[in-house]
């Protein structure tokens, strides 16, 4: 059994056939040997930048999708007003790795608090970095890390390490 999986212009997409081995040939004059799946891109006139277009939209379909899912979790009401404002953005995501140091020392009682302060911070701090990264990455992926949305990042980054420095003095 083989898949012919085609992608249209109508925005059709994951529309699947399945042929058997014996139907070597298949639609538009395709050859696939035994068991082989293929996937055609751009068929009837679609162009490259339309292909592109049509993924970029399903990747944000995704992503809107774990954005709905980490707003009914953390029970913010959908169409609620969220400062993102960079200060505010920092603030939550330094509040919610805080909240796990109690955790950390609880697990880590060889550890005096300084220490652990310092070691929670260095542990945590290179988490959300590579959170950061990460996230930049998908963005620069998606096209959507222009240079504004690329200071933003800079300066939620920026907040998040001062805060967790101040934490790792006990200035928190």
């Amino acid at each position: 059994m083989g898949t012919l999986i085609t992608f249209n212009p109508a925005g059709i997409i994951g529309q699947s056939q399945r042929h058997t081995d014996a139907s070597r040939t298949l639609a538009h004059g395709l050859q696939r040997a035994p068991g082989q799946d293929i996937v055609q891109f751009g068929g009837k006139g679609l162009s490259n930048d339309e292909s592109m277009q049509i993924i970029f939209e399903r990747a944000m379909d995704k992503l809107r999708g774990v954005v709905d899912a980490a707003r009914a979790e953390l029970g913010i009401p959908e169409g609620a007003t969220i400062d993102t404002s960079p200060e505010a953005t920092a603030g939550r995501i330094v509040e919610f790795a805080l909240g796990n140091f109690g955790h950390f020392y609880d697990n880590h009682p060889e550890l005096s608090e300084d220490e652990a302060r310092a070691q929670f911070a260095e542990f945590i701090g290179g988490a959300i970095n590579q959170g950061i990264q990460e996230a930049s990455g998908i963005l620069a992926a998606l096209n959507a890390l222009n240079p504004d949305v690329e200071s933003m990042i800079e300066t939620i980054s920026s907040i998040i390490n001062e805060r967790l420095a101040a934490f790792a003095q006990g200035d928190v």
